[in-house]
């Protein structure tokens, strides 16, 4: 992809590890650049170091309140007068990712651990904090994809990757067996490298959805039925289009369990 590039531009990127995978293309091609980096996810420095791009600012917030205070701390340290230098990250839709020899090697020990060869289903059952900062304000309260929900959806005929933090992971219920393994590297980049070995991913707004939708995998998501028009419009909408995406809109994640059930049966490939 061709971009025109101008004299002392800055370049803005802001939301989370899913915003950072859309601007991988450009920052991996422009490692020179400026970036103004506001975000919560708490490692964006190891993407960057990982693209071997220096100059960058990095600006994090944890809510919708910390991030509206840090768009006041980025104003008066770089655009106090004139915004007129600064510019939007230019986003892919689709991108390869290279996150180098040890996340491949970590990603490869993951599937073969599994005994039978068989077709892997991923499965992302939890939301990342920001996402529940948000949902709490639609009372929307629900972290996680219930844990009778994935039981339900689990046969003999897939492997499954689950992928979560430890702590969510100890806490959520859920136990390991010959077709159930868990992925919590780390190094979250590792995590997102063993996606590209499934067929279909489960998940919710993370991004893990944006990984598998971005490297053309079957990516079955079930987000919160309110309006959204920046995560509909960068992280939905165009895959649903293209048929990448199927996605189940909710009010309530455990009155709604027999129909997300069965919407996620009928999307597994």
């Amino acid at each position: 992809m061709e971009f025109v590039q101008f004299d002392n531009m800055k370049y803005y990127i802001r939301g989370g590890i899913g915003d950072l995978l859309q601007h991988y293309w450009f920052i991996k091609t422009y490692p020179n650049n400026e970036y103004i980096v506001h975000t919560h996810f708490k490692q964006a420095k190891d993407i960057f170091e990982h693209l071997k791009a220096s100059n960058y600012h990095i600006y994090q917030f944890e809510d919708l309140e910390s991030h509206n205070d840090q768009v006041d701390v980025i104003k008066s340290e770089h655009a106090k007068e004139d915004q007129s230098n600064i510019a939007e990250t230019p986003r892919a839709y689709y991108s390869s990712f290279d996150f180098g020899d040890e996340a491949d090697l970590k990603a490869l020990q993951a599937v073969q651990s599994f005994n039978n060869k068989q077709k892997i289903i991923g499965i992302h059952p939890f939301r990342s904090g920001f996402a529940n900062s948000v949902y709490n304000q639609f009372n929307l309260p629900a972290k996680q994809i219930p844990l009778e929900i994935v039981e339900s959806i689990i046969t003999d005929s897939f492997n499954y990757l689950i992928f979560g933090s430890p702590s969510e992971l100890a806490s959520y219920g859920l136990k390991e067996k010959e077709n159930i393994k868990f992925v919590s590297f780390d190094n979250i980049l590792h995590s997102l490298s063993t996606v590209k070995h499934c067929s279909t991913l489960i998940g919710l707004d993370s991004c893990f959805k944006s990984m598998s939708s971005m490297q053309n995998i079957n990516t079955i998501c079930i987000i919160g039925d309110f309006p959204d028009p920046t995560r509909d419009n960068c992280f939905i909408n165009r895959y649903v289009n293209d048929g990448v995406m199927h996605v189940a809109k909710i009010k309530n994640i455990e009155q709604e369990a027999n129909q997300i059930i069965e919407f996620i049966k009928n999307n597994i490939k």
